[in-house]
């Protein structure tokens, strides 16, 4: 259902990746994933025990009522409700039974998953435990409460239970929302980058690109007037996660285009590496603790790892390649036998190529027969190689074909040389090149 709003929210949206930090995590982070869950559980609740409150106050005894009230909602009532199974209507029976599947998929996903974060971010993973745990809890106190048919009876319940939900996360959430005037009257309040969207379209901004929880807000809150795709940052790459491969092609949009970083991301990139990339920018803004950078052009057309068109190329200089060997003072990614260096010289891009056929073409110069290379991805486990073989003393440039399926394309390809020690070895330029 999400999903589904969130289409609707932003044009376009069309490509979804899975569980972010899906890989299994390691034995000894279990233990403390554990810990995380059930924290996370007891934030939702506003039950998060506070260790500047006296144990015997008032507040205390909340603290206790709210952790207590957590723990029945989402575990001992289903619990009860598994325990009279039969005795519930079929529409009971579906909902219980679809609680425990979504209880148990998510239990397993956070305890054995890698994306539990220490500030308990990760909380809002849990909130569709809440939602369905509370709203199995009111099935089970209305069949209780037809029991005893006493008016007193649900004012009890009531007052146990309308405190507990105004002080939740969803609540507390709300309340950054909506706020009361002086005279106490309900008022929105204004989003904080509402301002933010304003100063882009003041600047006639309307396609840029920023990290992902700056991206889809900001597009959302503009209704789309100005569009913001999400990237990783501070390698400056598509960022797939609910979004579509169709924002990232350099034909998508052709104009002006901006990169919008605030103050901590501007500091973790290589602003002199951009710039080699993309030249110098138009302009730089600056508002309010955000820095946006302008360039004349969609700079999806010359970034490394970026969907292309037939047709479309990528070109990179060794140098900015990653490399075990400093710089010659010429720029020049070179090594030789008087470095007494043996093993991978160059490696990278780490680009995440969309399906088609690819050309690779690699310039290099050599001296050697017995310097190589291979081209291939990591699978967070093995080295997966798809081609390889000698940089010929006798040529200096190599060319290879590269296929991306379906089995690879979520992988990011690496282009590596490896240096045997022996004469000299410069790579000069790799270029990718989308065939079809």
């Amino acid at each position: 259902m999400g999903l589904v709003i969130y289409k609707f929210l932003i044009n376009g949206l069309n490509y979804i990746t899975g569980i972010a930090g899906s890989n299994l995590t390691n034995s000894e982070q279990i233990t403390h994933n554990i810990d995380l869950y059930f924290r996370g559980i007891l934030v939702l609740f506003a039950a998060l025990p506070d260790t500047t409150i006296q144990l015997a106050s008032f507040d205390g005894l909340i603290q206790v009522y709210r952790t207590c009230f957590a723990i029945t909602v989402v575990f001992i009532i289903p619990i009860l409700m598994i325990r009279r199974y039969s005795t519930y209507n079929k529409s009971t029976k579906i909902f219980l039974l679809f609680y425990l599947m979504s209880l148990l998929s998510t239990t397993y996903i956070c305890i054995f998953g890698t994306f539990m974060s220490e500030d308990l971010a990760g909380a809002r993973y849990l909130l569709i435990i809440q939602f369905f745990a509370v709203i199995l809890s009111v099935c089970y106190v209305v069949d209780k409460i037809n029991k005893f048919n006493k008016w007193y009876v649900i004012c009890i319940i009531a007052a146990l239970v309308v405190p507990i939900l105004s002080s939740s996360y969803i609540n507390s959430n709300i309340k950054t929302i909506y706020s009361l005037d002086s005279s106490k009257h309900l008022i929105k309040n204004e989003h904080p980058k509402k301002g933010l969207i304003k100063f882009l379209e003041e600047n006639e901004l309307s396609y840029g690109y920023a990290s992902y929880w700056n991206a889809g807000v900001s597009t959302i809150i503009s209704n789309n007037k100005v569009f913001v795709a999400g990237i990783s940052l501070p390698d400056m790459k598509p960022n797939y996660l609910l979004s579509s491969e169709k924002w990232y092609y350099p034909s998508t949009y052709q104009g002006e285009t901006f990169i919008l970083l605030e103050q901590a991301e501007k500091e973790s990139i290589n602003l002199n590496g951009l710039n080699n990339k993309l030249g110098e920018p138009k302009k730089i803004l600056t508002y309010q603790g955000y820095t946006i950078i302008v360039y004349d052009f969609n700079i999806a057309s010359k970034l490394p790892g970026w969907p292309m068109n037939a047709g479309e190329s990528i070109s990179i200089p060794g140098a900015d390649l990653p490399s075990v060997a400093e710089l010659k003072e010429d720029g020049i990614r070179r090594i030789s036998s008087d470095d007494n260096f043996s093993g991978i010289f160059t490696f990278g891009p780490y680009v995440r190529l969309v399906e088609g056929q690819y050309k690779i073409k690699l310039h290099y110069n050599t001296n050697s027969f017995e310097n190589k290379w291979d081209i291939g991805y990591s699978d967070g486990v093995n080295w997966v190689q798809l081609d390889g073989g000698i940089l010929k003393a006798d040529q200096s440039v190599l060319e290879t074909d590269l296929r991306i399926d379906n089995s690879n394309k979520s992988y990011q390809i690496e282009v590596r040389t490896f240096f045997s020690n022996k004469g000299e070895l410069t790579v000069d330029n790799l270029e990718i090149i989308k065939v079809s």
